[in-house]
C-alpha cells in the first residue's frame, strides 16, 4: 500500500512539474530579417497561393494554382526599398501603383496594390 501511495505521489509531482514548466508565452519567435533579398513569402489566395519573391532591388508576385488549376500568373513586379521593418513597393505592372508593408518576424503585412491588409508568411 505504501508503494502505491509513493508511486501516485511521485507521478503527481512529475505531472505538476511538467505543467508548471510550460508557459503560455513560450511562443517561437522569428527575428525580423535585416534584408529581404533572397527571401520568398506566401499567402493563401482563393484556390491557390500568392508567392512573393525578392532579389536585391526587385520583387515579383505570382499566383500559383493548386493541382486542379493552372498557375504561375504574374500578378505584380517592380522595385522595392526596405528599411527594417518597413518596405515600399513600386509596381511596374498596370498603372505603376505603390504599396507599403511592415515586416514583423516571419509575417509581412502589405497595404496597397496586392490586396489590402494582405499577410504574407516567410518561407525562406
Amino acid at each position: 500500500m505504501k508503494i502505491k501511495i509513493s508511486t501516485i505521489a511521485c507521478l503527481l509531482s512529475v505531472a505538476i512539474l511538467t505543467v508548471n514548466s510550460c508557459k503560455k508565452d513560450d511562443v517561437v519567435s522569428f527575428p525580423t530579417p535585416d534584408s529581404l533579398a533572397g527571401t520568398q513569402w506566401t499567402q493563401p489566395s482563393g484556390t491557390g497561393t500568392n508567392s512573393l519573391s525578392f532579389d536585391q532591388s526587385t520583387f515579383t508576385v505570382y499566383w500559383l494554382g493548386n493541382s486542379s488549376t493552372a498557375g504561375g500568373a504574374l500578378m505584380a513586379s517592380g522595385t522595392y526599398t526596405y528599411s527594417k521593418p518597413n518596405v515600399t513597393f513600386q509596381n511596374s505592372i498596370g498603372f505603376g501603383e505603390t504599396a507599403t508593408g511592415v515586416v514583423d518576424g516571419n509575417t509581412m503585412t502589405i497595404q496597397g496594390f496586392l490586396t489590402v491588409g494582405s499577410n504574407f508568411t516567410l518561407l525562406k
